[in-house]
């Protein structure tokens, strides 16, 4: 999903017991977000998609 910097501070974080505490909530979080990451890159690849077929270009829209 292009969340590398997160996953290496997450990472970083997870060697220490008070970081691996923050990290557990973090994922938590993580996890109650993943599908709007999702929805929107699956938007972004359709709108590229469709402009490549189409041969317009329209601006991908920022998620709602």
């Amino acid at each position: 999903m292009g969340k590398t910097g997160t996953a290496i501070a997450q990472l970083i974080l997870s060697l220490t017991l008070f970081g691996l505490a923050i990290t557990f909530v973090w994922w938590i979080v993580d996890a109650f977000l993943v599908h709007t990451w999702v929805k929107d890159k699956n938007r972004n690849l359709e709108l590229h998609l469709l402009n490549q077929i189409l041969g317009t270009q329209r601006a991908p829209q920022a998620g709602f």
